[in-house]
């Protein structure tokens, strides 16, 4: 219960709103608030109050944010990831809490509203945590959790991460036989002479951020879960192909319910590699460049066919194959997407073509151009127009002879081109006794770690960055940190579904953010006053999220929708 304390301060009374805490047994008094003199008390609760008759009129005065914050922090309860991390990282309390309830804590942060260390303290006081957690919230500085985060080592925040997965894979049991891969990078602002940092490194930013030192990161997650089940931080100068068959081994020796017999690993082109492939020990999907299958490609795109999925259609074909000297079960498919895209691609190249040729031209004619004009370099120098441009070669010639150049394109041949190749996507399993619809749902699949990596880059919830760390130890903990952050949000999101209630992380947690609880007026004598807390007023919507947080049973049967 809170009430307001009289405090003297240079003669004149001041308004404090305080709150009795037992704290290891003994009773300590915490301020919640300053309010300041008398009139300003007044003032405050002037449209509640009615003097004439000294009664009150209970109404919330003062909101803070309470239903995500608290609806994260129960699903995190009901986990016992507080337990979890008690019993793995060396026990250490600042400001009398504990390190593993600063990381849930950040990790809400991170879920509700991103931002830096030093933005936690604005967030966390107009929050209802303080209130329920009896923690004093002027204590939870930037300092503190550099200091709760200090000495964590990459071996235990692997061990708690396996352990969480393990509770999760409870969950979500029904949907281990496919597992689905894929990397991403995260730029930083890490200053180039940073020796501290090893793990950031320029690399091929999928971002276009080349100029910035950056980190990679490789998940494996389920349809079902969505979330990270095991990751893995690693250089970001490396490649996806060279990081591949590390990545497999520690999902062998780190995931509980890794049986290659059952599993089957579905993964993008990127990672694709002679021995990757060849060497892979549990079954796979995954998509194949055509350029390394080309004898498929003389299949007429006419002769594809119809395949229905369970939420779609596609047209397809799938034919038994060689690649790189193994039978593989290939599925072609029609992307009309993926033509368009090509179809500009290739006129984009061929305007800048004729661009530059007509650029040379014009320097062929310029007396003072210094550039030579016999026939050989004048040719040479087209040619380098075309070089690395997709198929340009294949239906452009180019005609040189000094002071003069020239060229002509191969209409028909261009098209004969954008029929054999354009909107073309070629996917491979050593499933050899499956179907095209069997196949093609396990791909799509693949599908739910693209959104993981979505969310960790989505700047409203979960954001992975900006990354204000700049060792290795710090980023490792704050990746650990923002990933737990996803798991509370995606397993709350599913709690919702289960509920027959169908919304995005996003929308759920906006609507969350927007129910409070508040101080109302209990009672009041003369100067004295007690107060209690009441949940504002909620909309529809918030009523039925609400309803669902107040009942959160993460262990219940799924409710049949």
């Amino acid at each position: 219960m809170a009430f307001l304390r009289n405090k003297k301060c240079k003669g004149n009374d001041y308004y404090v709103m305080v709150e009795n805490r037992r704290v290891d047994g003994k009773v300590k008094q915490y301020t919640l608030e300053t309010i300041g003199t008398w009139d300003k008390v007044m003032e405050r609760f002037s449209s509640f109050w009615n003097q004439e008759h000294s009664q009150h009129v209970a109404a919330t005065f003062e909101a803070f944010i309470h239903g995500a914050p608290y609806a994260l922090y129960q699903i995190a309860e009901q986990l016992k990831i507080e337990a979890v991390l008690d019993k793995i990282f060396p026990g250490q309390q600042r400001n009398g809490v504990k390190r593993s309830t600063s990381l849930i804590l950040a990790a809400i942060h991170r879920a509700c509203a991103p931002g830096s260390k030093n933005a936690f303290l604005d967030w966390f006081k107009k929050t209802s945590l303080p209130y329920h957690l009896k923690i004093d919230p002027d204590s939870m500085t930037s300092q503190h959790f550099w200091d709760q985060m200090d000495g964590l080592t990459q071996e235990q925040l692997e061990l708690a991460e396996d352990t969480i997965t393990e509770i999760i894979t409870s969950l979500f049991p029904d949907d281990l036989d496919f597992l689905s891969l894929d990397y991403t990078n995260y730029y930083t602002f890490i200053d180039s002479n940073n020796a501290r940092n090893d793990i950031c490194r320029r690399g091929h930013n999928k971002q276009k951020r080349n100029d910035l030192r950056q980190f990679s990161l490789a998940v494996i997650t389920t349809k079902a879960s969505g979330i990270p089940l095991v990751t893995h931080l690693y250089k970001g100068n490396r490649n996806d192909q060279t990081e591949f068959p590390i990545f497999v081994e520690m999902i062998q020796n780190r995931f509980k319910f890794y049986d290659p017999d059952k599993m089957t690993l579905i993964f993008d082109g990127g990672s694709n590699t002679k021995d990757n492939l060849n060497c892979l020990e549990p079954h796979f999907i995954c998509s194949f460049s055509l350029s390394n299958a080309k004898s498929l490609l003389d299949i007429d795109i006419a002769s594809y066919y119809d395949i229905s999925l369970k939420e779609k259609s596609v047209r397809g074909f799938m034919t038994d194959a060689v690649i790189w000297g193994i039978t593989r079960r290939c599925i072609l498919t029609e992307s009309i997407v993926l033509r368009k895209g090509q179809t500009l691609e290739l006129k984009q190249s061929i305007e800048k073509f004729k661009a530059e040729m007509e650029h040379l031209e014009e320097q062929i004619k310029n007396p003072k151009a210094r550039i030579k004009k016999d026939a050989d370099s004048l040719r040479k120098r087209a040619e380098s127009f075309i070089k690395g441009k997709k198929h340009l070669k294949e239906f452009i010639t180019v005609t040189a002879g000094d002071f003069q150049i020239s060229y002509t394109i191969d209409e028909e041949a261009r098209a004969q081109i954008e029929k054999k190749w354009f909107g073309k996507k070629l996917t491979i399993t050593d499933h050899l006794d499956w179907r095209e619809e069997e196949i093609l749902e396990a791909y799509y699949s693949q599908e739910c770690v693209e959104k993981v990596f979505r969310d960790t880059k989505d700047t409203n919830h979960f954001a992975l960055k900006p990354v204000y760390h700049w060792t290795d130890q710090k980023i490792r903990v704050h990746v650990f940190v923002c990933l737990l952050s996803l798991m509370l949000g995606q397993i709350l999101m599913k709690e919702m579904e289960k509920n027959g209630i169908n919304i995005s992380k996003d929308k759920m947690l906006d609507e969350l953010n927007g129910i409070y609880d508040g101080w109302v007026i209990q009672s009041a004598t003369g100067k004295k006053m007690s107060f209690t807390r009441v949940l504002g007023k909620m909309t529809k919507e918030q009523e039925k999220l609400w309803e669902v947080v107040s009942k959160l049973n993460l262990y219940a049967p799924h409710k049949e929708t």
